[in-house]
């Protein structure tokens, strides 16, 4: 496994240099100097891969507050897809407050939920996550948070692909520090 992608959000290129956006996420104030910063629901920067990846690790600092809560629940906060067509979604449920894993875009099916309900006061969390993508049973997926093993699920973890060639990082939320 080797880096494909980081990015501080500090060097002072516009996103669209360095990403394909989806709504208009900016850069601004985050966790170390900048960061990705959307005030949209729908707002996007997506990364492609450059070749198809079966296994994929991503990490990223996030940082929510109460208003945006709901926005995360309905676009998720990372995703892996195969074009336009999303394979799994790690999103913030927004009657509990804690993490989950789901198989295709938000709205697909649950495969697991962390423990830690995550803070809706700007604090920063930095959340991984390493996927294995399956569309039978041999997939996994371990999620991170600050360090510590959140859950992990085992079984079919994509929907149609048992890979991804790209990872949106998205909804009305702070992330910076991100690598791939």
């Amino acid at each position: 496994m080797s880096l494909l992608w980081m990015d501080g959000f500090d060097d002072g290129f516009a996103l669209n240099q360095k990403y394909v956006l989806n709504g208009a996420p900016t850069v601004g104030t985050a966790r170390n100097g900048s960061g990705f910063v959307s005030t949209s629901d729908q707002a996007a920067v997506v990364r492609a891969l450059g070749a198809n990846k079966s296994t994929i690790i991503v990490g990223c600092a996030i940082a929510t507050n109460a208003i945006n809560y709901w926005y995360l629940h309905d676009w998720g906060i990372i995703a892996g897809f195969v074009g336009t067509n999303g394979q799994w979604t790690i999103r913030v449920n927004t009657s509990t407050f804690l993490l989950e894993a789901r198989r295709g875009g938000s709205s697909g099916t649950l495969l697991a939920t962390g423990t830690h309900v995550l803070p809706a006061d700007g604090t920063f969390n930095y959340i991984e996550v390493k996927v294995v993508c399956s569309t039978t049973s041999d997939g996994s997926i371990e999620v991170r948070l600050n360090g510590a093993v959140e859950f992990t699920f085992s079984g079919q973890t994509c929907g149609s692909y048992s890979y991804v060639d790209t990872i949106r990082l998205q909804g009305q939320i702070k992330i910076d520090d991100v690598y791939i």
